[in-house]
C-alpha cells in the first residue's frame, strides 16, 4: 500500500484514513462508536501510554494526543508547567500541556488540512513526532513530577546526557624551559 492521497469523503473518511495508517503499521486500536476518534496504547523505549486520534470532519484537522500515565500532584503542577514551557520553546511540532485543575499531562500535535485529501505520510509525521517527543522527554517529565528536581535542572541533565562524549584529548607537551647559567 503506497502513500498516495485519496479523497476520504463522508464523515468517517479522515478517521478511516488514520485507521488505515494504524492497520499498515499493524498497531491495535479501538474506534469510539459514533465519533471520529481512535484510541490506542503505545509502548516506547521509556514507557507505555495511551493515545487518541481525533479527526473532526466539520473543521478539517487531525489531532493526535499522547496521554501521559500519571496525575500530577497539585504541589508539582506549577513545576511541570514550567518544564513544559521550556520543552515547548524548542518543539517545532506539538505542545506539551497540563490541566492545572486535574493534573492530566499530555502532548498534543495537530495538523490543519487544507483539503479533504490526506496522505499516510502526513499522518505518519504527525503521529511519529508526537510519540518520539513523549518517549524522549518522558524521564525528564517524571523526574519533575515525582522528585524535587527543578525543571531547569531536569532539562539540563537531559541535554548533558545527549551531548556526544568527547574522546580524551592528548595533553600538549609543555615547552621545555631553558635555564641559563650565570
Amino acid at each position: 500500500m503506497g502513500d498516495e492521497c485519496f479523497n476520504p469523503g463522508g464523515e468517517d473518511g479522515l478517521i478511516d484514513r488514520v485507521a488505515e495508517f494504524f492497520d499498515c503499521k499493524q498497531w491495535s486500536y479501538d474506534r469510539v462508536a459514533d465519533m471520529p476518534v481512535i484510541r490506542l496504547s503505545f509502548s516506547g523505549e521509556s514507557a507505555c501510554w495511551q493515545c487518541v486520534a481525533i479527526a473532526d470532519p466539520k473543521a478539517p484537522h487531525l489531532v493526535f494526543m499522547s496521554l501521559l500515565p500519571c496525575r500530577v500532584p497539585p504541589a508539582r503542577r506549577a513545576q511541570l508547567a514550567d518544564l513544559f514551557s521550556r520543552l515547548n520553546w524548542g518543539l517545532t511540532h506539538g505542545c506539551f500541556e497540563v490541566n492545572m485543575d486535574t493534573g492530566e499531562p499530555r502532548l498534543r500535535t495537530n495538523q490543519p488540512l487544507p483539503s479533504p485529501e490526506v496522505s499516510l505520510e502526513l499522518i505518519s509525521e504527525l503521529v511519529g513526532s508526537n510519540l518520539w517527543a513523549v518517549d524522549h522527554f518522558f524521564g525528564t517529565i517524571m523526574k519533575v513530577v515525582y522528585t524535587k528536581t527543578s525543571p531547569k535542572m531536569a532539562l539540563a541533565t537531559l541535554q548533558d546526557a545527549a551531548k556526544p562524549k568527547a574522546a580524551k584529548q592528548p595533553k600538549p607537551i609543555e615547552k621545555q624551559r631553558r635555564f641559563e647559567m650565570n
